[in-house]
């Protein structure tokens, strides 16, 4: 299946599963889009992670905000250079400020050992280039290891308060379990990071402790 095909297969799906939680044969209110800057918020990313000053992140600048790395896998970096120019996280954020997608379905996935992680905290912190107007989402696991992410219901229309929804954006993962222990690494000083965008084409996505 090619990249638009799974696209709009993703968005098809979002508005299937909105119209299935709040039992809805209209189809849903839209979510409204926030609002992303492209131009100040990626000057900002740039300020906080372009730390050698040459207008590229490469991977090892990149390590700060692993999110972008996650990026990398959705077709960000447009001349294969393996690094993401300030022109190009302006045009990613553009396509969210102005693609009318205010919200989609995403659903986190954690195994440890290849066994589901039941009972697990996931939060979604967004980036602080995003100056608070991307809001941060969260979901418990269930026997599954699965955890649909949700923004607090604030942010949706009436209709869909019931409704798991993340907005696009750079989110650092943070995973906690109120039995045990997790490292560092996948909490307080996270390695783990996702984009949120129409252009992966994915709303489940698996993480391995």
């Amino acid at each position: 299946m090619n990249r638009n095909k799974c696209n709009r297969l993703a968005i098809v799906l979002l508005l299937a599963v909105l119209a299935a939680e709040t039992g809805c044969s209209r189809g849903p209110t839209a979510v409204e889009v926030p609002p992303i800057e492209p131009e100040s918020m990626a000057a900002a990313a740039f300020t906080q992670y372009d730390t050698n000053g040459d207008s590229l992140l490469d991977e090892s600048e990149m390590k700060a905000c692993p999110a972008l790395l996650d990026a990398m896998k959705n077709q960000i970096d447009k001349d294969n250079d393996k690094r993401i120019s300030k022109e190009e996280l302006v045009n990613r954020f553009a396509m969210w400020s102005q693609g009318g997608i205010g919200a989609a379905y995403l659903a986190c996935r954690i195994t440890k050992n290849g066994v589901p992680v039941e009972g697990a905290l996931v939060r979604l912190i967004p980036d602080p280039c995003f100056g608070g107007v991307i809001q941060p989402a969260e979901g418990k696991t269930s026997s599954s290891g699965r955890a649909s992410m949700a923004m607090d219901s604030s942010n949706l229309p009436e209709d869909l308060q019931n409704v798991s929804a993340v907005q696009q954006g750079l989110y650092r993962v943070e995973i906690t379990h109120a039995s045990f222990d997790i490292p560092a690494k996948y909490n307080t000083e996270s390695i783990l990071g996702v984009e949120v965008s129409s252009e992966s084409g994915r709303n489940v996505v698996e993480i391995k402790l």
